[in-house]
Order: structure tokens, then sequence, then C-alpha cells
């Protein structure tokens, strides 16, 4: 019967699916099937939550889904449903507080980024802000700032707030001299006009006064002169400008006449004062080069130094000669009179019997006689004398007797004597003596040449000249050296015992010696032969170890049978050839108290034994013809069974009824020929076997009943088709640490037996990816590492399914070429989505502070955008770029930009002086267009943990060259209004905020690029007037002579005190024309700032 009706299929309709907050989508089970006989189902995409950009979305923003059935006649039938993907979730914005800012230079103001943070679902693909970010506000006023974010799906959102411009500018003040002025016969001066330069964004020239007044006396030093200018508006700002008096007159000095001094005992003197000064200051400082009581350690002669210095450096000096003398004798010690013993050679040798101390340290030291000197026994006076560098001296004595209390040394020594014929010896001298200072007697006790016996101890006693006396004691020992004397028999008859050795006869002979008792020993040499004659020695020893020796001839004889043991009766069981062979029956070898001649077993090792009981007979002979025999009886039984073997466990296929037949599986043979074996089979050969193990075992028997059996497993299996399926493209989220779970790709199925084949996942469900390494944890084997692949839509890796080898009862897998049986693979992508912001570093959210700057103020502060703000990323390192800053400074400038970027060396600049604040706004970006806004808090304060920012802008205030003329950087105009004229030099452009009043000299304020640019160079018009705001460029000019000239880089580089020029063309000539003063004030700060410059102005002046 054959089926060949595909199934009934029904999917449901067309339908709308809105994506969740994470942009994801639920696809629903959208099919059912029919069909008479039983079948598989499946989905693409198969039911289950997506995220929509995993998805293959049509142009109308639908996805069609397939639903598919197919039975197992493998007809198949589908249907298709299209759902189309909704949005109606709009972004979420929001904005910055309210703006209120101040007018620039030219009563202007930037509108900000109003976009605090903006968020939506699916991701926003428009943002519109009206006006535009960035974009410049002219005048003052409050108007609305409003953005607008819109998604892919026409979703929008915004917010708006309020942005008001306000003038609160205050006129811009410059002094423009610093005055140096000498001190009079008081130390004091009167105060002179400073000049003041003041404009105002809004008003022309403001009032100005200036404190202290003219003519006002001040003090030695530098006096403030603050000089302020008011606007019409009520405004003001004030300058800072200072008058130096310094003082020039020498102070007046006297010295002393030269002088003698003594040191103390401490080898010190203490110095004097040597002068007196006087000056028109009363502040003034006197030091000598040693100072006024101060030690001095040294002796002779030195001239001294005495200098005035006043504090304004003004000095005056004398000088006188100092001797510094010492005239006292050094101190001596000697020690108290001593004895000291004489040494090996009968001297004393003198040691050293004095010290001495000197208030100078520095002395030398005489012993007569000299240290070390060898003296004769007796008394001896020695003289100790000290002689400092200045020859004062002292002296004391000892006397030295040297005596002897040195005993003798002796030496004995154990020594032996030989005994004479009655066994005795006489006393030797056995001493020997030395003394230091010669030996005198020597005595012996038991006196030399006395006789004793045995063992006797000697005393040596030696006496020296002074009446030391030493002993010892030595050990005289009489030797006997003489031989004994021994006479033998001459022949003795014995038998051999069980060792084939004969017994030793006792001595019957004669021994005698002079010093008594001798020991008799005997040393025997036997054959193993019966009947051979031998010899055995004597040996007479006496006490002390002489000997004599005599021979006696000995004949030996053999009479004892060999010794044979047997093992008791034996059973034993024939092997797998039933074949017995006879053994050695001895339980030990044969043994004979001699030597053996022969030995023989009947019958012999290895003959063949026949079943049944069999006698074996061992015989043993000696060489004198004596014979031991022993006998055992072996019974030989079979009780071997069949040898049987089967065929290795074994596989088949199954038939068209998945089942097959058990066939023969084994063999049986006997190990006695000609004996029957009878075999059997379970289950027996033919009976079906079912799909699966089927164990079948193997039975023979012999005719003694002995019986063997083995097994063999049959394993009957049927090759199957698998139907495997991937689900289409997925995708995972990211965690904090850029990790994420791998899912499950899909089944494998058989048909044999409707089981589910095992399946591998590579990497496995459940296991971790880390989408910056590629590491891949969570599997039994460990770690391991996977490529995670870019494109333009994100991260994603590949992942493999493969349903493979482990058989079940009834289905098995066919091998592949590598070995493992894989039946079917699929692959999928899985999209690693990464849906988190930056996070800011928490060492960025507290204030950054900066050392201020007071020598120029108020300045530009720069700092590397990473320096300030920085930011963590789960999977990246984000990108932080500037993105707007509130600016809360201490002073107003409607002329300056507060906040100043530049993006090729991403560096934010800051307007301020001490105690400004800003608040700077930052955009932080990761590679997956993840965004997040930062701020933080820049002071411009004093503080340990301040840093000290760079002002690498550049002063674009000297960039005319002179009253219509072109200049390097362009052409001024002759006349000027209210705003924004751009000279170019270089890659940088400045612009023009607000020009002089009727003057063809510019004033450069507004700065747009941040590198330093070089200095122009400017030209006045007047009388000693420069332009700008420390610009330092400008001419002063008297009646035609004594030009001069200073430059300076930096918003410092000029503008104070700027006489350099004239005062080099003024001393060169020699002139001092009162009408020159104003041209030399105004151009005598570029000396310092600008050396070259000044050279080339002088040589212009001359």
């Amino acid at each position: 019967v054959r089926d060949t009706n595909a199934p009934d299929v029904s999917c449901i309709s067309s339908d709308d699916i809105k994506v969740n907050d994470k942009c994801e989508v639920e696809i629903p089970s959208i099919g059912s099937a029919t069909d008479l006989c039983p079948l598989t189902t499946s989905q693409s995409p198969v039911a289950g939550t997506y995220p929509v950009e995993n998805l293959q979305i049509s142009p109308g923003n639908s996805v069609i889904v397939e639903y598919l059935a197919r039975d197992e006649s493998n007809n198949a039938a589908s249907c298709t449903t299209e759902l189309t993907i909704r949005d109606d979730i709009a972004p979420t914005v929001n904005c910055i507080s309210d703006q209120r800012v101040i007018a620039d230079e030219n009563c202007q103001a930037v509108f900000p980024n109003i976009l605090r943070s903006v968020d939506d679902n699916c991701g926003v693909v428009t943002e519109t802000q009206r006006p535009e970010a960035f974009t410049t506000w002219t005048g003052v006023g409050e108007t609305k700032v409003t953005y607008v974010a819109e998604d892919a799906y026409g979703n929008n959102n915004g917010c708006e707030i309020s942005f008001e411009v306000v003038d609160e500018t205050a006129p811009d003040v410059t002094c423009i001299d610093d005055i140096q002025i000498s001190a009079d016969r008081q130390c004091k001066a009167r105060v002179t006009d400073v000049e003041v330069s003041a404009t105002d964004n809004c008003v022309s020239k403001p009032t100005t006064y200036q404190f202290p007044a003219k003519n006002t006396i001040i003090d030695l030093g530098v006096t403030s002169v603050s000089l302020t200018a008011t606007d019409k508006a009520g405004n003001s700002a004030t300058c800072q400008s200072t008058i130096l008096v310094v003082d020039t007159t020498d102070p007046e000095v006297t010295c002393e006449d030269d002088l003698e001094i003594y040191v103390d005992e401490n080898c010190e003197a203490i110095a004097p004062s040597i002068g007196t000064a006087t000056d028109n200051c009363p502040e003034f400082d006197t030091e000598q080069d040693i100072a006024v009581n101060s030690k001095m350690n040294f002796l002779g002669s030195k001239t001294v130094n005495f200098r005035a210095t006043d504090g304004s450096g003004n000095s005056a000096t004398c000088t006188t000669e100092i001797s510094v003398i010492d005239d006292t004798k050094p101190k001596v010690s000697c020690i108290p009179n001593q004895e000291l013993d004489a040494n090996e050679v009968c001297k004393g040798i003198l040691p050293p019997i004095g010290s001495a101390t000197d208030n100078c340290d520095t002395f030398n030291t005489v012993h007569q006689p000299e240290i070390g000197t060898a003296v004769d026994i007796g008394p001896h006076t020695i003289t100790y004398t000290a002689i400092d560098t200045s020859s004062n001296s002292d002296f004391c004595q000892t006397v030295i007797n040297v005596i002897d209390n040195t005993e003798p040394d002796v030496e004995c020594e154990d020594t032996t004597v030989k005994a004479d014929q009655f066994c005795e010896g006489e006393i030797p001298a056995i001493g020997f003596a030395r003394d230091n200072c010669g030996v005198d007697t020597e005595t012996y006790s038991p006196r030399v040449g006395s006789t004793f016996e045995g063992s006797r101890t000697v005393q040596f006693t030696a006496t020296d000249k002074y009446s030391n006396r030493a002993s010892c004691s030595a050990t005289v020992t009489v030797v006997d050296e003489s031989d004994p004397e021994i006479v033998c028999d001459s022949r003795v008859i014995l038998t051999y015992d069980d060792n084939c050795q004969a017994g030793i006869p006792e001595f019957t002979g004669t021994a005698v010696d002079n010093c008594g008792d001798v020991f008799i020993s005997p040393t025997p040499i036997f054959s193993e032969i019966s009947g051979e004659v031998e010899s055995v020695k004597y040996t007479a020893t006496d006490t002390s170890g002489n000997s004599a020796f005599c021979l006696t001839t000995v004949e030996a004889f053999d009479e004892t049978e060999p010794v044979v043991n047997c093992i008791g009766n034996q059973e034993v069981v024939v092997d797998q050839n039933c074949d017995i062979r006879v053994p050695s029956i001895l339980s030990t070898a044969a043994y004979d108290n001699c030597k053996l001649k022969s030995t023989a077993q009947y019958p012999a090792p290895d003959s063949r034994l026949a079943v049944g009981t069999n006698t074996i007979t061992y015989r043993a002979e000696d060489e004198s013809g004596n014979v031991g025999e022993c006998f055992t009886t072996y019974t030989v039984i079979d009780e071997t069974p069949p040898t049987v073997t089967c065929i290795e466990d074994f596989t088949v296929d199954g038939n068209d009824e998945c089942e097959s037949t058990i066939p023969d599986i084994g063999e049986a043979d006997d190990n006695c020929d000609g004996k029957s074996v009878t075999v059997e089979q379970s289950p027996p050969v033919g009976t079906p076997a079912a799909l699966g193990s089927t164990t079948i075992t193997y039975i023979a028997t012999d005719e003694s009943g002995n019986s063997a059996s083995c097994t063999t497993t049959m394993t009957v299996r049927q090759e199957v088709q698998v139907s495997l399926r991937c689900a289409p493209r997925m995708s995972a989220d990211l965690d904090s640490n850029c990790e994420a779970v791998i899912p499950r790709l899909g089944t494998a199925r058989t048909i044999c037996d409707d089981s589910v084949s095992s399946i591998v996942q590579f990497p496995a469900e459940n296991d971790r990816v880390n989408a910056r390494t590629g590491s891949i944890t969570g599997r039994a084997g460990g770690a391991f590492d996977i490529t995670v692949q870019q494109s333009e839509d994100g991260r994603f890796v590949n992942l493999k399914l493969e349903a493979f080898g482990t058989p079940t009862q009834s289905s098995y897998f066919r091998a592949g070429d590598s070995g493992s049986p894989i039946l079917q693979s699929c692959d999928t992508q899985l999209s690693l989505r990464d849906t988190t912001p930056p996070v800011q570093m928490p060492r960025d959210s507290s204030p950054l502070c900066i050392l201020p700057d007071r020598s120029v103020s108020p300045r530009y502060y720069c700092v590397g955008m990473d320096d300030i703000v920085g930011g963590n990323d789960n999977c990246d390192t984000p990108t932080v770029r500037y993105s707007g800053c509130v600016a809360n400074p201490t002073f107003e400038d409607p002329c300056v930009d507060y906040c100043v970027y530049n993006e090729r060396s991403n560096t934010a600049c800051f307007r301020a002086e001490e105690g400004s604040s800003f608040v700077l706004e930052a955009l932080a970006s990761d590679s997956s267009r993840n965004s997040a806004r930062f701020t933080r808090v820049v002071e411009v304060r004093e503080g340990r943990e301040c840093a000290t920012a760079t002002d690498i802008l550049p002063d674009a205030r000297r960039l005319a060259s002179g009253s219509g003329k072109s200049g390097k950087y362009g052409s001024p105009r002759s006349s000027y209004s209210k705003g924004s004229y751009s000279y170019s030099k270089g890659s940088y452009t400045y612009d023009l905020c607000q020009p002089r009043a009727s003057s063809s000299i510019v004033s450069y304020e507004k700065v747009e690029s941040s590198p330093r640019a070089s200095s122009g160079k400017g030209r006045s018009s007047g009388k000693g007037r420069s332009s700008g705001k420390g610009g330092g460029s400008g001419r002063g000019r008297s009646s035609g002579k004594g030009k001069g000239g200073g430059g300076g880089s930096g918003f410092n580089g000029g503008g104070r005190g700027r006489d350099s020029g004239n005062r080099s063309g003024n001393r060169r000539h020699g002139t001092r024309d009162r009408r020159n003063r104003n041209g030399k004030r105004a151009l005598r700060g570029g000396i310092e700032a600008n050396q070259s410059s000044v050279h080339s102005l002088a040589e212009e002046t001359d």
C-alpha cells in the first residue's frame, strides 16, 4: 500500500505584530495540519521572540512565515502568512534646563546643543534642533530652542527650552606703564602719572581715575596703582600698574686692625665682629667671611672680609687679618709600675706605657726605650713624651720588672725492654726536658738500671735555675721475644664423618717456654678420597705471641651411603593435549658425605605416562661404592573440557521487516584425540532476531562429561533518515561584560522507531560568548575561542548544528568520511546586539581643578578632553568628544567666547580667571552607536591636587602693521565699525572684536583656533601709545629721534612697561629729553618678551 496524498495544511490570515520596548517581535505559531498517516511539521521562522534586526524584513515592513507538513511517505504541503511589523513607541527625549548666557564682545551668543539624552526601542533615525546648535544669536532677549527626534517608523517626540541673552559686559581697561624711580636720602619717592587705555563694547571712551594720586609720597619697593574705567551704564573695570622705588646708594663700612686670638681647651677660638656699616635706607645686611661668634677651627693667619649689602643689592667691603695661636701643652699619662714575664728566650718585650691628649688633637709621642725592645730579667725605667704641632710638650715614666715564672717543658714516652732468660728487664731513661732560661737538674724514680718483671711506671722531674719545676711519667714494659720448644708424634689413623672429615687427635708430644705457659693449636688438612694420607700441623704459642710448630701424619676412610629423598605419591590431571610427562621425583637433591659418582631415575624424566598408576625409582652411588634408593607412585587423571571458539560481536543491517536471522557462531575441539564432542546453540541457528542486541550462547561437551561455552552479541540495526532544521538568523543581547548566551538552534528526528537522534551544537546551547575576545566559556571541555565578525549591522558569530552518532536499539547513523557518524548539519548566524551605552568613569564625576595663572588674568586654559571626561563601555573603548559647556565666569566680557573647542586635537579651552567654573558637556559613543552624555565641572582655583593647564591659544592682537599699509596677514582698513573682520596666518583665523575709534590700529580679541600664533607688529599714532590689550607692539616717537620698540607673544607678551627700545637709543646718544619719556614707557616691556626685536629696533634708532 502506498500513500501519495499530501497532508492538509492551513495558516492564519495576515496580521500585524507590534515590537516591544527592546525592538523585538513575537512570531506566533501560524499553522495546523492533518494526515491519514503520521506526519511531522515545522515552521520558519519558528515561533518565538526575535529581534527585528535578525528577521528578513520586506520593503513593506513585513515578514513571511512558512508552515510545512510532511508525512512518512515524504508527501509534503505548506502555507504562508505575512506578518506586518509595527512600532508605536515614540523616542524618549530629555533636554537640558533653560539657559541664561552673557553676550560676548560682539553682543552675540552661541546656541548650545540642548539635548541631554535620547533613546528609542528601535533606534533614532533623525534628530533636528531649531535653531541649530552652535549657531550665533546677535543681540539680547529671549527665544525658544526646540529639539525633535524621529525613529524609522515615523514616531517622533521633542522638548523645548528658553534661551535668554543678557549684556553685562564691563569696559576693557589696560594699564600701559610700570614705573621705576630712585629713592632719595630719606629712602622715599613721589607718585607720578600712570598711563591707561580704556574701551567699551557699547560706549565711547570711559571716565578714568588713579589711586594713589600723583605726588603722593611712597616708600621703597613696589607700590600698586589702581586705575578704574567706568562707562555710562555703571559697569566698571580696574587694572593695576606698579611704581618701583629702588635704592642705588652703596653703604659705608669700617674694619678693625689686625687681631691675635688664643684657642681654648677645645682648640677653638670665637670669631669677633671686625666691622661696622651705615646706609641711607634703614634695612641692610652685613656679613663677614668668618661669621661673628662662629668657631675658628684653624691655627695661623687668615684675611677676613667684611661686607655690607642693602635691600637693593648695593654693597661695600673692608678686610682684617686674624691670627689664631695655640700655647697649651699636651696632657700625658703612664701606666703604674709593672712585672713582665720573660718570653721563650728569657727576654722581656717592652709594651706601650703611656697615652696623651691635646686641645688641638695633632701631636707626636716618643717611648724611650722604644716599644717592643727585648730586655733581660730585672727592672727597667721607661720614659713617655708627647709634643704638639706648636712645640708644646710633657712626659711621664714607668718601671718594668722582667721575671721568669715559666716551668721547664718536659716530655716522657712509654717504652719496652727485652726479657732475659728469667723473664726480667732493666729501667731505662724515659724523659726529655728544655727551659727558656736553661734546665738545672733531672731525676728518675725508680732509678735507671734497676730490674723488674711485667710493667712499671717511671717518673721524670726537671728543675731550672730560678727553681721552676715540672714532672712527667711513662710506662716501661718487659717484652718476651723467645720462641717455645715443641716435639710431635709421627702417625694417626681416622674414619670420615658426615662432612667427609675426620676428628683431629689430641697433641701427645711436649712443649716448654722461658716465661711459663704455652698454647697448642692444630691445623688439619683433609682429602675427600678414602685412604689418602694427610698431615696435621701443631703450633705452640706463649703469652707474648712467640711460637714454634711440628707435624703429624694422619690417614682417613669413607664408609657412609648416599642420601636420596623422593616426593610423596601424586595424582596428576592431563593437560589440554591429553599428555602427561614424568617429572623429577626428588624432593631434595641427592647428597653424599664425600662425593657422588652417579645418579639415575626410572622411568627417565619427561617420559610419557599412561592414564593410571605408575611407580618411579631414583638411585645414587658415591665414589667409595656406597648406594642409596627411594620410590614414588603417580596416578594420571583426564579432567580437561573441550575448547570452544565464537565469532566476535557483530552488527548486521535489518531486512524489510526490521529483523535478521541467527547464524552458526561457534566451533569445538577436545584435548584427547578419538573422543567425540556434542555441541548445541541458543537461540538455534535460523531463529529470527529483532532490531537491537541479541546474545547467542554456544556449548560443547566431551565423553568424560567435561563441557565449555562462549557467547557472541549480534546487533541488528536499521539505517534511518534524520530531519534536521536550523532556526533562521538569531540574535542575543550582550550583557555588562560584553557576553551573550548561545541559544538552541534546532532538533533532529529519526523515523525507524520514531526516536530523536543525538545532536551536537557548536558552540553549545547556554555557552557564553565574549564579543570582545571571541572566547567561549561554559563547555565541559573548558574555554576556547571563535571568530567574532563585524558587519555594517554589528557583531555576529557563525553557529553549526550536527546530527551524529549515538545509536539507539532500533536505529543507527551511518559513519561519515571523518569516522564520526554524522548524518546532517546546518548553519545559522547569531547577531550579538549591544544596547548598553557608555558609563562615565567614577574618577571624572568630581570637579576638575586647574591652578590659576596670576601673571595674566583672565586667560585661556586648555586641557585635552581625554584628561577631563573619560568613559567605560561593556564592549568598547568609547569615543569622547566635546558637546558644549555652560560657563560661570567671575568676570564679564561680551567680546570673548568663554568656551572654545579644537576638534583636531580634541582640546577644550576656557577663558577664565581664578574663581571661574564651567560645566563641560561631552558625548561618548561606542561602536554599536550607543551614546551617553557626560558632564564635568571644571574650576580654576588653588589646591595641591589641581593640574596645570597649558595656554595654547594664540595672542591675536598684533596682526596689523600700520595705517593704510598691507601687513603680513592682510591689509587693515582706515576705519572700522563694530563687527567681525578676518585676518589669516597659515591655517589660523583671527576675528576682530572691537576696533579702536578714530585709529587705523585694530585690536584683535576673539580667537577662533587654539594653536598659538606668532606675534605680529603694530604701529601707534600719537605720542608713545601702544595699541590693543597686551599686544606688546608699537613705536614711540619723540621729536624725530629716539625710536624704539619691543614685541612679545602671548596674552601678556607686551603692554606693560615697554621702554627698552627708547632706552637703548637714548642711552646710546646720552639724551634725556623729557618729551621722549612717554615713548620709552610705552615700549619698555618688549626687551623682556622678545630680545631680537629690541636689537633690530635699537639699530634702527642708531
